[in-house]
């Protein structure tokens, strides 16, 4: 679900972002590693042990969801400009500031995303390599 709402996000970046790419280039790497991650614990999960222990969850990962989750709803609730019911509370200015928000919030992510694959990856490597 994540990764399709980050690839509509890629195919028309909301409104405001000055550069597809600012949306583009974390959403790659937040994908990346949720794939990279899948298939890891799927590996480990076989492996059994010690190899499954060591990719238990953590709250670095927490914290790359929480964000994640809070920069993919901003930015799908700015995506095509605000929504007529929500003019009279957010005015543009508000929106434009709400998209700056949401882009940095993804970029956080797409950071805690590379940092807890860095964590995942580093004590399984020794068990990749028996």
């Amino acid at each position: 679900m994540v990764a399709c709402a980050l690839v509509l996000l890629c195919s028309l970046a909301p409104k405001g972002v000055s550069h597809p790419y600012l949306v583009a280039v974390p959403s790659a790497i937040i994908i990346g590693r949720e794939i990279t991650m899948s298939a890891l614990r799927e590996w480990a999960s076989a492996k059994g042990g010690d190899a499954h222990k060591a990719v238990k969850v953590n709250n670095l990962g927490k914290w790359k969801t929480a964000t994640q989750m809070v920069a993919i709803s901003v930015l799908l609730l700015v995506r095509d400009g605000v929504p007529k019911a929500m003019e009279s509370f957010l005015p543009k200015m508000l929106a434009s500031e709400l998209t700056n928000v949401g882009v940095v919030t993804l970029w956080v992510s797409a950071a805690l995303a590379a940092l807890s694959l860095y964590v995942y990856m580093a004590p399984v490597l020794k068990y990749m390599l028996e």
